[in-house]
């Protein structure tokens, strides 16, 4: 009997059907989803990588999610409570330096998954009765 999932992978929906790191998924080969989803295997069992060759903080609650190969790729993702990951975008890194507008554009998709996630939540909350 295998015990629950200690965190669950998202793809991050920014706008209605706006899915980044979606869209740079399906692009890659399967050698390197392959490598992506046994970094995803161990977070979701244990709740964490502890390697940071394979997932890495980046700035406050934004990580990257890294694979080496004959390219190097990242996958960024916003980390939320309750072990929630949403995966904002993807690219081939080509520098040593990860490039500012990337970070910047992680933290974009994630305020407007945030917006996205309070307005399910408010209309969840109004559809509700008191109960009295």
């Amino acid at each position: 009997m295998s015990s629950p999932d200690k965190a669950t992978i998202y793809f991050a929906e920014p706008a209605e059907d706006v899915k980044p790191a979606k869209e740079f998924w399906e692009a890659l080969d399967e050698t390197v989803r392959g490598k992506f989803e046994a970094i995803f295997k161990t977070l979701r069992r244990d709740g964490w990588v502890g390697d940071e060759d394979k997932l890495k903080k980046i700035e406050g609650d934004i990580w990257e999610f890294r694979v080496r190969g004959k390219k190097h790729y990242r996958l960024f993702v916003g980390k939320r409570p309750e072990g929630k990951w949403y995966l904002t975008h993807g690219w081939e890194k080509k520098s040593n330096k990860t490039p500012r507008r990337q970070i910047e554009r992680a933290k974009r998709i994630m305020r407007q998954v945030d917006e996205r996630l309070a307005k399910q939540d408010l209309r969840q909350s109004k559809g509700k009765g008191t109960g009295t």
